[in-house]
């Protein structure tokens, strides 16, 4: 159980949903918990009204020395630079703080941006601890899937290269 307005795993329980999966034993004991509640692999936040903002996947949950966070977040603050037409954000391994950050974006046509000037941008926005410390890598274009997804696995592939 989380408060309002902070991050946490989405756990489903109504009518509508799925009591288990059939003949699947293992992904009923991992999906649900004891009181029948689904694990829906998204993280978000419940705002005063009530409303329930999804902010991801909980696999794509940054782990900075112990302090977990969204890469969504930080997509949004990337986002909002002048010179970036899209980004993603992946962790990348860390000896010592477990994960770093590493920002992949794809600048617009016709600018140019340093990755210390985004860096720079991010840092203002942000807690210390969302700071990008994995760095900034420029690609033309993200990985996607065939329906537009970002592949966040290539990603991370790309972050230890």
């Amino acid at each position: 159980m989380v408060h309002v307005g902070e991050m946490g795993e989405v756990w489903i329980k109504t009518p509508a949903a799925t009591t288990g999966y059939w003949g699947r034993p293992d992904l009923n004991k991992r999906l649900f918990d004891h009181q029948g509640f689904f694990n829906s692999g998204d993280v978000g936040f419940v705002d005063d009204d009530g409303y329930l903002y999804l902010r991801g996947r909980a696999g794509d949950l940054i782990n900075y020395r112990g302090k977990k966070f969204s890469a969504a977040e930080l997509e949004d603050v990337l986002q909002t630079h002048p010179a970036v037409q899209e980004a993603a954000v992946v962790s990348k391994p860390h000896v010592s703080d477990t994960q770093h950050p590493i920002a992949f974006v794809v600048s617009k046509l016709g600018t140019v941006v340093t990755e210390q000037q985004i860096l720079d941008f991010v840092d203002e926005r942000v807690e210390d601890y969302k700071r990008l410390r994995g760095g900034v890598r420029f690609l033309d274009v993200l990985p996607r899937t065939i329906i537009g997804k970002v592949v966040r696995k290539t990603l991370r592939d790309y972050s230890l290269q």
